[in-house]
């Protein structure tokens, strides 16, 4: 030491056996989180609150195909496709408020992939940080299982209700055949008869239809020319349906309303066919507009003078009957007198027809 005749050593000695406690209890500490993080069975990533990520198990790297380095320099919102980001934002945004979140996002894995994963979000405070720690379950497969078993039990449902359907058109043909053979044994109750003929005829028509195919609808030309091929006979006159439905897509009519409908047609074709001059009655399906269909049936002849069909005024029997069958909403009846010819035309729109 300066100043002094013999030389000497000062030496200084810190007692650091507290220090190095703490740091094996840290690295002990790490050691167990590390082992509790890559033993967990679902994949968990750790993120500070504008999404960085921070960390991840070895289940995350395998579900999500990317090494835990790659995730570290990586933020959640790269884990999803693009149009879910608004979604991610609004997980993160309720985090912070209510501080645990439940939600299925899908996720993209490193090769692009697509998968379906259900994610439990919660918020992690210690001391001064606070972490989100998303617990991610690939649910993929399981949500497969479900929509395959959703689509089998639609089949097998689809299945029973075309049966009903056809079972019904059937018991409503033989109903029809019963008329029949009550109108020709007694000919004074033809006209009443040929009347209920059309009306479960055309009930019966409707059914068919709905059983023919696996979508269960009625399309409203399937139905108009088929209403209007089989009142013919009944009516005793020419029947002529055109369908005229452009480029647009097919039109079908809501399934509570078929019938209503199709008994309201069967009536104006035979209200034509009776009232007109034996020229025949012309029936036509076109588009109105974009959500809009028209039909229009014509035959020669002319309108009551009193006749008003809103009024319910000049009616005759069978035009009450539509009055009273036509749909509230999504249906419009009107009659032209053009001339020597009476036109009916009815209009469809949405809710009762769908496009």
């Amino acid at each position: 030491m300066p100043g002094q005749a013999t030389p000497a050593v000062l030496g200084l000695a810190i007692d650091i056996t507290e220090d190095k406690a703490r740091e094996r209890r840290l690295l002990a500490s790490e050691r167990k989180y590390r082992a509790l993080l890559d033993n967990a069975v679902d994949a968990i990533l750790l993120a500070d609150m504008e999404g960085k990520l921070l960390d991840a198990n070895r289940q995350a790297e395998q579900l999500l195909g990317y090494s835990r380095e790659e995730l570290s320099r990586m933020h959640a919102s790269e884990l999803h496709p693009t149009e879910e980001l608004p979604q991610v934002q609004a997980v993160f945004r309720k985090l912070s408020k209510a501080g645990t979140t439940r939600v299925t996002h899908p996720v993209i894995r490193g090769n692009g992939e697509q998968i379906r994963c259900e994610v439990a979000a919660s918020l992690i405070r210690y001391g001064d940080d606070t972490v989100i720690q998303g617990i991610f379950r690939d649910i993929t497969e399981r949500e497969r299982r479900m929509q395959a078993r959703l689509e089998e039990e639609q089949r097998h449902r689809t299945t029973l209700i075309r049966e009903v359907h056809h079972r019904i058109k059937n018991n409503l043909q033989g109903v029809v055949g019963l008329l029949r053979q009550q109108a020709g044994a007694h000919p004074e109750l033809e006209a009443a008869m040929t009347g209920a003929i059309g009306q479960v005829q055309s009930i019966a028509l409707v059914h068919g239809l709905q059983g023919k195919g696996d979508d269960l609808k009625v399309w409203l030309c399937e139905m108009v020319e088929a209403i209007a091929t089989a009142t013919a006979p009944l009516a005793r006159a020419p029947v002529e349906p055109s369908i005229d439905l452009g480029a647009g897509s097919p039109i079908w009519i809501h399934t509570e309303a078929a019938v209503p409908v199709a008994l309201v047609l069967n009536e104006l074709i035979q209200n034509a066919a009776k009232h007109g001059g034996g020229d025949g009655v012309q029936v036509r399906l076109e588009r109105d507009a974009e959500h809009s269909a028209r039909i229009l049936v014509s035959a020669s002849g002319r309108l009551p003078a009193e006749f008003d069909f809103n009024r319910g005024q000049g009616l005759g029997t069978g035009l009450e009957l539509v009055r009273a069958l036509l749909p509230q909403q999504g249906a419009r009846l009107e009659f032209e007198q053009t001339g020597e010819r009476t036109r009916a035309r009815l209009e469809l729109t949405p809710p009762l027809v769908h496009f």
